[in-house]
Parts: C-alpha cells; structure tokens; sequence
C-alpha cells in the first residue's frame, strides 16, 4: 500500500468520531427533535405551575424530562431501550445491595423520620461486609463491562484473530445502542462511588433512570456523576421567570456557529483535498491537516455547547467539556483541556486504583500506557484508535518522565504513601489525562 493510501486510510478511520458527531448533530436538530424540545420546554414549566396553584409537587418536573428522554433515546431504535434498561436494572439494584443497612431510619417521638449514616469505623471493622460490596459491585461493572465489550468489541476482536490466525470465528450484526460507551461509564462510576459510600443510593428508580438517560448528555456526553447533575439541578424546581435564557440561547448559537459556519465548510476542503492526495505537497497539505484539527475541535466543543445550552434551558447547569484545547501550554495541558470529563473519569476510575503516581517509576509508565489504551479503545474498535492511545500515552510519558525522575530524587520510586494521604492531595501534574 502507498504512503498515500496509508495517510487516506488512517485519516478515514479517525474521521468516524466526526462524522459521529455530525450524525448525531443531525438527529438532534431534525424537525422531530425541535418538536420534542419545544413540547418539553413547555410541558416542563407548566408542571412548575400547576405545582405552585396546589401549593405542593403534584407532578414533578424531572418526571417531564424522563418521559422525553425516554421518548428521544427510545425512538431512534426501540432496542436501545431494552439494552439502556438492563444496565441501569444491574447497576440501580446492585448500588441498594451495596448499601443495604448502611443507611437506617430513626423514628422520634414526634413521629419524625431521620435517615443517617451509621458509623464509618463500625461498619469498616466488619471485613465480610467490605468484601460484600466489593462483590456485588464487581458483579455489576463486569455485567456493564461485558455488554459493552460483547456489543462494540466483539466483531474488531474477532476479525483481527480471524485475520492473524486464519481462523473464522463467527461475527454477529449486533444492534450497538448509540451513546452506550458514554452511560456504561457513568453506571460504572455510579456503583463504584456507591461502594466507597461517597454517594448514597438512588432508592427512585425512575429518577435514577433520568440520570443515565438524560437527553442533553447521552449521545455525547458530558461523562457526569450521579451527584454533580443532582447538584446541578437534574431533580430540582425550576420556574419559568426563574431560569435565565439568554446565556444558554448564546450558548447554543455559539455551537451552531463552531458547526455549521466552520466545521461544515472547513470540512469540504478537507475532503476534497484528502480526497487528491496525490497532487497535494509541502504547504497544502499542511494546511490541510491544520484546518482538520479545528474542523474536529469545532465539531465536538460545538456539540457541547448545543447541549450544555439546551439543558441550561431547563436551568440545569451540564460541566465543560472543552476549555481552549489548542491555546495549551504543553501536551499534558492540552488533555487536561480537551474532552475534560473523560479525563477526569479515567484518572479516577482506572488511573488513581491501579496506583497513580504512588508507585516506582516503572509502574507508573505501564499505568499511563493502560489509561491511554483504554482511551483509544473507547474511542473505537479498530487498531487505528489503539495505536492513537498508546501514541499518545507514549508521548505523554516522555513528556513527564523528566519531571518524574526529578520528583523521585533521581531514583526509580515516588516516595511512600502516607496514611494521611488521599488520592486528591497528592501531585496532579504526573496525572494522565485525555
């Protein structure tokens, strides 16, 4: 194969992340979305009135978002319902088995109810009890784990094995759920932080099921905790004369800006000239791959302004996924700009437990590969999005090894982990992020 079709090849891979978003912009402003965003938005604050003539919550306004999430998520593919409500059934009655009778009610007197916490040193005494949830959510996050893999994986994993060991393993058309990498992070987050009791359990599974399936966020992200959108408003009251337009109504314009005006139109120059290789040389074609980079920065940013702006409609404030990647300083501060929730879920979730910087140097180089290979197999099932991960993740490595040399004293270890230590009070300069 030519060097040229090498680049047309692996340009043409990277691309379906863009040309995901693209789709996914479409359906989104589609006449049959706008109808639905419009009868929500309308629906959604008529509740908030009638609540306030009754002087009480007949209706809640999260109930109107479910239905509309339901019905967004649902009618693209009625599978997608049944795939989204089995991983949120696993992982909503493994978080109440995770913590059954930690959290007990004490009648008063009165009559008055009160739910608390029992004692933290009482209940970390008892090693059965750490090792029951440590089971029951173990099950749940390879149930998740498992669908995703068997879903978006299985097919890459067995062509490659067929094409390396001549053999012929059987492939399957599965119906892969669209956003499925997004929600089954954010059901593996929510057991996980289930586990280490820092956040209570949602007993209202309808409520529970809004969280993963929010409309705003499935498709696209943000990847945010079950507490950060409850905090953000996710369940809460929002009247009408209350919630300010203006910046969100800005916020989307802006989106529409970054994707109709640039990456649209930057996007048939980029075809047409990948598309002619051959006659591309010096200048052109690194023009070209600069206008690429800010057509895909302006398609994913521009998406996450449309839907941070819309959920802002509904006074729920969604977190940033962008914040001037290509204005970074150095590599590190460029992940730590791009795709931020990402980031920050597999910092947290794989990077921090398999050690984080708390360990000798060598450990931390294999622990910054994994992160970065797990990154690139999110992003795709194919062997162009690995070698982009463990590129990157090679890079990032490089980058930090001279600081992490100089922060060990020249040896081959970070220092011991005190007992006071936590795993937000240590160094973040080392942490990969992407």
């Amino acid at each position: 194969m030519s060097a040229y079709a090498n680049i047309r090849f692996l340009r043409g891979r990277l691309k379906l992340i863009c040309v995901r978003a693209t789709f996914l912009f479409v359906d989104l402003f589609s006449l049959n979305f706008l109808i639905l965003l419009a009868t929500t938005f309308t629906l959604f604050y008529v509740v908030r009135g009638l609540n306030k003539l009754a002087k009480k919550v007949i209706i809640p306004q999260w109930s109107v978002l479910l239905v509309a999430s339901l019905a967004f998520y649902g009618l693209s593919n009625w599978v997608y319902l049944v795939y989204l409500g089995a991983s949120s059934l696993v992982s909503y009655l493994a978080a109440l088995l995770t913590q059954h009778r930690l959290f007990q009610k004490e009648s008063f007197s009165q009559g008055e109810v009160v739910e608390y916490d029992l004692h933290p040193t009482f209940i970390e005494s008892h090693t059965e009890r750490r090792f029951y949830e440590n089971f029951v959510t173990g099950v749940a996050v390879l149930v998740n784990v498992a669908a995703l893999a068997i879903l978006k994986y299985y097919n890459f994993f067995a062509g490659s094995v067929n094409s390396l060991f001549h053999l012929s393993l059987t492939t399957y058309n599965f119906i892969i759920p669209l956003g499925i990498s997004f929600y089954t992070f954010s059901l593996i987050a929510y057991n996980v932080d289930c586990c280490k009791r820092d956040t209570i359990a949602e007993k209202n599974l309808l409520k529970f099921l809004l969280f993963v399936s929010y409309f705003p966020k499935i498709l696209q992200g943000p990847i945010s905790s079950y507490d950060t959108l409850k905090q953000d408003g996710l369940f809460g009251e929002h009247g009408f004369t209350e919630t300010e337009y203006l910046k969100p109504l800005f916020r989307i314009s802006i989106g529409l800006i970054k994707k109709i005006a640039i990456a649209n139109v930057l996007n048939l120059y980029v075809n047409a000239s990948y598309a002619n290789l051959e006659n591309q040389f010096g200048g052109s074609l690194l023009l070209t791959s600069l206008l690429y980079t800010i057509q895909l920065y302006c398609d994913f940013s521009g998406f996450a302004d449309i839907t941070i702006g819309i959920s802002g409609l509904f006074g729920i404030r969604l977190e940033e996924n962008f914040d001037t990647p290509y204005l970074s300083s150095s590599i590190q501060d460029f992940w730590r700009r791009w795709h931020i929730t990402l980031g920050t879920w597999l910092k947290k979730y794989i990077y921090i437990p398999l050690g984080g910087n708390r360990v000798p140097i060598w450990r931390w180089v294999i622990n910054t590969l994994i992160v970065w290979l797990v990154s690139g197999l999110w992003h795709g099932a194919n062997w162009t999005f690995i070698v982009w991960g463990l590129y990157h993740g090679v890079l990032l490595v490089l980058c930090g090894l001279p600081r992490v040399i100089k922060k060990a004293g020249g040896g081959t270890h970070f220092g011991k982990r005190t007992q006071t230590s936590t795993s937000d009070s240590f160094d973040c300069r080392y942490i990969p992020v992407c």
